[in-house]
């Protein structure tokens, strides 16, 4: 803390890490590299990798100050999507979601592949407000407030595969060993898809699980960033 000469104690503002680098290979913020127009989104840039994502009809929406002072990006539950195209995406990749589910509608899909040819993904299942590996019971996770932010994990990787509720590990199961056929999408899957009314601040990329003291800084990293999270 910085005490002034008779002005009170000036509270210094809180420190934020660097995101781990360490096999991050795509980075999406809301604040940087979208692309917009009256609000809609038409691009949001990988600020590490090449998997841009891009939609040129069913556009997300882009909200000011949703979580700490940050934009989010905004899916309506209809058709809003945003894809990658660049090409098959294997699994074995970890991703961390800053994520709120504005509302819920089983089988909805939240992160899923850009075409409709195989069907890796997160999706809306079994009760409110739980998350699944393609849609397997087995492996519904809990933990999330319908209408919070959360940070939400989903480990890909075939019948390994899982999913991270702040910070919380769900059971193992529900995976296919399809790979992502085309790439990734937010809010929706394949050609709009059952898509998902949910919003995103930030999504990272792993190349490989995350665990232990890795798993730790990168927790460490959105705790700081994000305040509202209650991250376990």
């Amino acid at each position: 803390m910085l005490h002034g000469l008779g002005l009170g104690i000036v509270s210094a503002a809180a420190f934020v890490p660097e995101i781990p680098t360490t096999g991050l290979t795509n980075h999406y913020l809301s604040g940087t590299g979208v692309t917009e127009s009256s609000s809609l989104v038409s691009a949001w840039a990988d600020q590490v990798g090449s998997r841009g994502l891009a939609e040129a009809t069913n556009k997300p929406t882009i909200v000011a100050s949703q979580i700490d002072g940050y934009p989010s990006i905004r899916f309506d539950g209809v058709n809003d999507i945003l894809k990658d195209t660049s090409g098959s995406k294997a699994q074995g990749f970890h991703v961390f979601m800053v994520l709120n589910q504005i509302s819920w509608t089983a089988n909805d899909h939240v992160f899923g592949e850009s075409t409709d040819v195989f069907n890796p993904a997160l999706e809306q299942q079994t009760t409110s407000p739980q998350l699944a590996i393609n849609g397997s019971a087995a492996s519904a996770t809990g933990g999330a407030t319908l209408g919070t932010w959360s940070l939400i994990g989903t480990y890909f990787s075939g019948t390994s595969s899982y999913v991270q509720v702040n910070g919380t590990k769900g059971t193992v199961g529900g995976g296919t060993a399809s790979d992502f056929s085309g790439g990734i999408a937010l809010g929706g899957r394949g050609a709009s898809v059952a898509c998902s009314n949910v919003e995103f601040a930030e999504v990272a990329i792993y190349s490989s699980e995350r665990t232990g003291t890795p798993l730790d800084d990168i927790e460490a990293y959105f705790a700081a960033k994000y305040p509202t999270l209650s991250i376990a």
